[in-house]
Order: structure tokens, then sequence, then C-alpha cells
């Protein structure tokens, strides 16, 4: 057999949704990773890889919704150099992400069969691979939310492991499954450790804040190893390689390996100061400064080394799509769903209800804190449109309005009727019998003008001057009030009209000349 399927032997595999499950190509301690093949309308078909879940671990929560952080996170990420996330499917009983297909190898992978071939990593090729890792780690550093705002995410797992080759030359970051970032939905269990110990930075291994310069200390130690062709913290126990971690004293990679510029060697340096204040503070930054001590490989003199030494298991890898590609004419014939037995109900039943509780998870994790913006602070970025007001609103409206005049009104009759009472309780003052006629002083006269009730009379006529002073003193509404005008009248005696308009007045006992009213 040379690998190509017929249809007596298709490849085994089977369909969740859309998509077709084959071989597996990498297993972790959380998932395994699948090719896969996408189906679509009109005979549409893409090459995939699908992370699935494993059983055990799709029943726990924690682990569940750890999960669901790669896939969020990483879709977040926009970049070459960064493995896409494509979707992610919960059916049948299980959680899968769905990611672009890199047709190539680790680099913890290609490293180990370089050493095992003799085969040297040329400097050049060195730094090309981290110059590619930083700006895909400083792409994922500067992810936005949908809102725009900084997810802050640190991968916090930057290893040769985590690092994709093709033959084509492309170098690709894959699994954020235990990033860190604001809003993060999974937090670790009693605060354990996760990750690879040889390549983690002091603060996390003393379990300090994390920040992008934790995924630079991370890649320079990969940079540092490819250089030297050792490891630099590994041990034969994770004690051991945790206590070297923190304690042991770096050789410079020049030291190691004359073939490293003392220059090269610095910017690793750099990277690798425990205080992280002391590093390279962006991926970004560190890069351009790679590229300044050392001239980056062209991708075809990349390429020619991936091919160089992984050459079988890719000739393997592609033999495997083929027989996959070409199997699918039996996609809808040999891929079928798995018979949903009660065993298989029971497994879809309990991915449903933890499902459930990782968005329980997320919206709690984000609700004190979210990189998410309250309604209120979204409404605030926005044009607040007019509320429109309904039928309730006018009645409401006017029947309070109809209240508001009617107390009005009742107090205007309740200032009315005591005006009424005041000038009825104050009797008009009698005329006094007649007496020598004192002449007042401007004082007095002044005084007249200014009293609101009773008018003083005066033999002595006011200058207009003084007539002019004290009307302006006299406020416009106690000159014009109803009460002033019928307390006035009151105090004019009442006389048998006569109709002689000779003297169109009449003198009173006080010696005050008073016009006729019927000669006016």
């Amino acid at each position: 057999m040379t690998g190509v399927p017929t249809a007596e032997t298709p490849p085994r595999a089977r369909r969740v949704g859309r998509y077709g499950l084959y071989a597996a190509i990498a297993a972790g301690g959380v998932a395994t990773v699948h090719l896969g093949r996408l189906g679509g309308a009109g005979g549409f078909r893409k090459t995939v890889a699908i992370k699935s879940l494993h059983p055990h671990f799709a029943s726990d929560p924690d682990f569940l919704s750890m999960f669901l952080d790669e896939a969020r996170l990483a879709s977040r990420v926009q970049h070459p150099n960064v493995v896409s996330v494509l979707d992610v499917i919960a059916e049948d009983g299980e959680l899968l992400v769905v990611m672009e297909y890199v047709a190539g190898e680790s680099l913890a992978r290609l490293l180990r069969e370089a050493k095992q071939k003799q085969i040297p990593l040329p400097v050049r090729v060195a730094v090309t691979i981290t110059a590619n890792m930083l700006y895909g780690l400083h792409a994922a550093h500067e992810a936005k939310n949908e809102q725009g705002e900084a997810l802050a995410i640190v991968h916090r797992d930057v290893s040769p492991q985590n690092v994709m080759l093709g033959p084509e030359g492309v170098v690709k970051i894959v699994d954020f499954g235990i990033a860190k970032a604001v809003g993060r939905m999974h937090t670790t269990r009693n605060e354990t450790l996760k990750g690879h110990l040889a390549y983690m930075s002091p603060e996390q291994l003393e379990r300090s804040p994390l920040d992008r310069r934790t995924d630079i200390y991370a890649t320079s130690i990969v940079l540092w190893e490819m250089l030297t062709g050792q490891r630099l913290f590994a041990a034969e126990d994770e004690v051991s390689t945790f206590r070297k971690a923190l304690e042991a004293q770096v050789a410079a990679p020049h030291l190691v390996n004359t073939d490293v510029s003392m220059a090269l060697s610095a910017v690793v340096m750099k990277g690798l100061a425990r205080d992280p204040s002391e590093r390279y503070q962006t991926a970004e930054a560190m890069a351009g400064a790679l590229e300044g001590t050392v001239a980056l490989a062209e991708q075809r003199e990349l390429a020619e080394w991936v091919v160089r030494v992984a050459a079988d298991s890719l000739a393997k890898r592609a033999a495997d799509v083929a027989r996959m590609e070409q199997a699918d004419v039996f996609f809808e014939q040999e891929i079928r769903p798995a018979p949903d037995s009660e065993a298989r109900r029971a497994q879809k039943a309990r991915l449903d209800s933890h499902l459930q509780h990782a968005r329980a998870l997320l919206l709690e994790s984000e609700a004190p804190t979210s990189i998410v913006p309250s309604s209120t602070d979204f409404e605030s970025r926005t044009e607040r449109q007019p509320r429109r007001r309904g039928p309730l609103w006018w009645i409401g409206t006017g029947m309070g309005t109809i209240a508001l005049l009617s107390v009005v009104v009742w107090g205007a009759r309740r200032v009315g009727s005591s005006d009424d009472s005041a000038s009825v309780a104050t009797p008009a003052t009698p005329a006094t019998p007649a007496t020598p006629a004192t002449p007042a002083t401007p004082a007095t006269a002044t005084a007249s003008a200014l009293s609101p009730i009773v008018p003083v009379r005066s033999a002595v006529t006011p200058t207009p001057e003084a007539r002019g002073v004290a009307s302006a003193a006299v406020p416009s509404t106690l000159r014009s009030s109803p009460a002033i005008r019928r307390t006035q009248k009151a105090a004019v005696p009442s006389k048998p009209r006569s109709d002689d308009c000779s003297e169109p007045f009449v003198i009173d006992a006080a010696g005050v000349r008073i016009p006729k009213q019927h000669c006016l």
C-alpha cells in the first residue's frame, strides 16, 4: 500500500457537525489535535486542525472554561505569526476548537531531530525564528476587545512546544490555553503553576503579577537554547528545575558558541534580566534589537532548514493529508454521526450543563471589572434619543397643572378676603373739630405719602417734586392695590351731592379741599 485510499479502505473518520475528524497529529495533557475537513455547500472543502478536549476534562467546568478561554482570546489576535482560531463547536457531547492547519512540526521536535541528526542550526535562522515569535507575541500583547480596550494578554507558556514551523518557512505561535488576560473566564485553581517550569520567568515562579515582559523572558530562553544547543534551566526533576530557574547564573551565549557575536549575546542577556524593568519593555523592541545585530535569514533559507531536519515526518504528514483529501468522495457516506446511545445522550447533557456553568463563570468574572463597557458608559458615548411620551404622561401633566391653578386661585381668594376684612375692621377716621391750621413740615408730607393705608391730608399742597418723590417711594403694587383704593374712598366724608359746580370742591373740617366727584 502506498497510502492512497480506495473505496474499500477509506481513512477512519467521524463527523461532528460540518467537520470530519481524522487521524490525531498531536496529543497533550488536556486535548488531542486531529486533522480535519470542513465541508460546505457546493463541494467546498478545507483542511483544518481540530483540537478536541479529552472527555474526562470536558466533565470539569474549570478545564472547560480554560479551554474556551483559549479560543476566545486567540480569536482576537490576528497576525501571520499566530495560529488563527476559526470556530468553536459543542455538539454530540464534544467540545472542539477549529484552528488554522499548519503543515509543519513544532520547534521542540525540530530541535530534537536536528540534534539527533547532527544538523546545525545557523545563527541567522535561530534569530529569524525568534524575531517572528516576538512579532506574533507583540500582536497578542496589543490585542483589543470589541470595544477597543486592551486585553493585556500574556501567553505565559512560551516554549518550543508551542511554536510551529511550516515547510514554507512560516513561524506561528500556538496554544493560548493558559494565557492570562484582563476579563479571563478561568482562574487557575489554588494558584497552581501552569506551563513549562524551565521557561518560566522569576516573577511567574514567585507568583507575582505578570505582564508582557514574562513572555519576553521565556522567548529569550528559547533563543539562548537555539544559539547554544543546550538546555538552560532543565534538570532531573521539577524541584531542581524550579530552584535552578530561580538561582542559576546564566552564561552569555557567545561564551558557549563562538559563532554568536557579543552584540547578539548582549540582546539575549538583556531579555534574560531577572528584573523585568531591565528587560525590553515590548516584544517588538526586542525584535528590532535582534534585527540590528544579525541579518535575518530569508524565508526560503528557513524553509530549507525545516525540510532538511524533518523530511520524513513532513512526508508522512503530507501523505495523511492527501489520503484525507482524496477520501472527500466518501464525505457524505463514510463520515456519519455516532449512534445516539444512552451513554452519548448523558455525555451531551453533562456537556450542556458544564457549558452553562462556564458561561456563568464568564459573566461573574467580567461583572466587577469588565473589559466590556457598562450600559451607562455605552449610552454616554452614543447619541441619546428623546423618549416618546405616552398618554399617561399627558394626563398626569394636565391633572398636575389643574391642581396647581386651583391652589393659585384659592390663595388669591384668601388674600382678597383678608384685605376686605382689614378694610371693614378699620373704620374711617371721623372728622375732627375745626382747629387752627398747623402748617405741615416736609417730613410730615413725606410720611403721609409713604403711608400705605390712610393718607394724611395736609393743608399745604406738596410741590410737584415732592409728589414725584412720594409717588416713587411707594411700591406700585401698593399704590394700585384694591385695599388702598377702598381705604382712600372710605376716608372721603360723605356729603349731600350738589349740582352746583361753580366751586368744584368742598372744604372739610380740617380745611382740606375735596373735589366734587360729579364735577370732575
